[in-house]
């Protein structure tokens, strides 16, 4: 994995931008490919259920691999803020229109 992001923290954002489509194309096609080919036989589940799991499977990975490499901030609002909001919109609904 050294090979790929060796100077990550000296990298321009377009070179970042390019890395992250590449990368995001490799895990595309290989699930695709490698998901057609798999056939699980069960009625239960989806015909694609192959593809979209190995999927997940390769984008949790890539994640995992580069996360030494790259700093991910995920932001998740706050519950009180979802709540306020929530509260004002139904407030909004409720009241009488003029």
């Amino acid at each position: 994995m050294d090979i790929f992001v060796c100077n990550y923290k000296n990298m321009r954002n377009s070179e970042r931008l390019i890395w992250g489509i590449l990368l995001t194309t490799i895990v595309f096609l290989i699930s695709t490919f490698v998901g057609a080919r798999l056939n699980l036989n069960i009625a239960f589940f989806n015909a694609s259920f192959g593809t979209d799991m190995l999927m997940l499977i390769l984008s949790i990975g890539l994640i995992y691999g580069l996360k030494k490499y790259v700093r991910y901030r995920i932001a998740l609002p706050r519950f009180s803020k979802i709540l306020k909001s929530a509260t004002n919109f139904l407030e909004l609904k409720t009241k009488p229109c003029k």
